[in-house]
């Protein structure tokens, strides 16, 4: 793959994403989550597995939950597993 962050795009948005990592730092001034350490990403069938995951968010949810707009997955790491 090319250089640069790698999208997750889902294929069923209803199903729930579940993450695992070793570390976990949320920056609410970027709106921003970062995992690192043997980060996999989960939804329904389809599980990413990347060094570090960057999620992006916002506060527009019904209850001011962040509601995610996209995962990054980085550094040049991608492995997808269905």
């Amino acid at each position: 793959m090319g250089a640069g962050p790698k999208h997750f795009f889902y294929q069923d948005s209803r199903e729930p994403v579940n993450i695992r990592a070793d570390n976990l730092a949320v920056s609410d001034k970027n709106k921003t989550a970062t995992y690192s350490g043997h980060v996999v990403v989960t939804q329904g069938a389809v599980r990413m597995q990347c060094a570090r995951v960057v999620v992006h968010y916002h506060s527009a949810g019904p209850d001011r939950h962040g509601v995610v707009d996209r995962f990054e997955c980085k550094p040049d790491y991608l492995h997808l597993v269905d």
